[in-house]
């Protein structure tokens, strides 16, 4: 999904670098999830909106979820959703020596794994197993649910260093809301539920309006896990 020669290999849009990497490099700050509740994910191409999930996981180990949409650098990215991104930041291996994915002998315990790993919402392992650069059945879209484990793959467990431990966080993707970015319900039943507001990060660079919060009493859904 940072593809450098775009996904219609002409070089003319190369894809938009990962969550993670504008981090590193600055860019961004990831506003930190400590509650469950009902969120709003704005474009990643056009506001400083990157969330970050590390309740229920080891030091260096968390989620980072974006809304990526068609458009500029992600032209031809088939589609708008969130990418949902697995950060391990103790991970040793690098490179093919590092690809993890179901199927393969005692994995997930094995300890194989990228250190910056995208959930795939098509559940194919296109990445790892070198059958694609990315495509749009990666996008995770309303109605999708990231789940915790053992029974579904990929999933929200923790699993730095072979030690496999259930999180117990769920995602669910709700809908767009309008231009704004799409709404996702994150869940933790140890933590404390924030569901009368959906929270939007601060502004969009390119109006410097300041974004607010929008009350959800048009978007408050019943979710299979509640």
């Amino acid at each position: 999904m940072g593809m450098g020669w775009g996904f219609d290999f002409s070089q003319n849009h190369p894809g938009l670098i990962s969550a993670w990497s504008r981090i590193q490099l600055g860019w961004v700050n990831p506003i930190e999830l400590k509650e469950s509740g009902t969120y709003l994910a704005q474009p990643s191409l056009h506001y400083d909106c990157i969330y970050k999930i590390s309740y229920g996981y080891p030091e260096g180990e968390y989620l980072l979820v974006e809304h990526r949409i068609e458009e500029s650098f992600d032209d031809g990215i088939g589609g708008s959703g969130l990418l949902i991104w697995k950060i391990d930041e103790n991970a040793q291996q690098t490179g093919s020596s590092s690809q993890g994915y179901p199927g393969q002998s005692n994995w997930p315990a094995n300890g194989n794994h990228y250190k910056v790993a995208l959930l795939q919402a098509d559940e194919e392992y296109g990445l790892e197993k070198a059958n694609d650069y990315g495509d749009p059945k990666d996008l995770w879209t309303p109605g999708m649910e990231l789940l915790d484990g053992p029974k579904q793959f990929p999933n929200t467990d923790a699993y730095q260093g072979g030690g496999i431990h259930v999180t117990k966080n769920r995602i669910k993707v709700l809908r767009q809301v309008g231009d704004h970015g799409m709404s996702f319900r994150f869940v933790n039943p140890d933590l404390p539920d924030k569901d009368n507001m959906l929270v939007t990060s601060n502004e969009d660079p390119r109006s410097r309006k300041v974004a607010g919060r929008y009350k959800l009493s048009s978007l408050q859904q019943k979710h299979s896990w509640d």
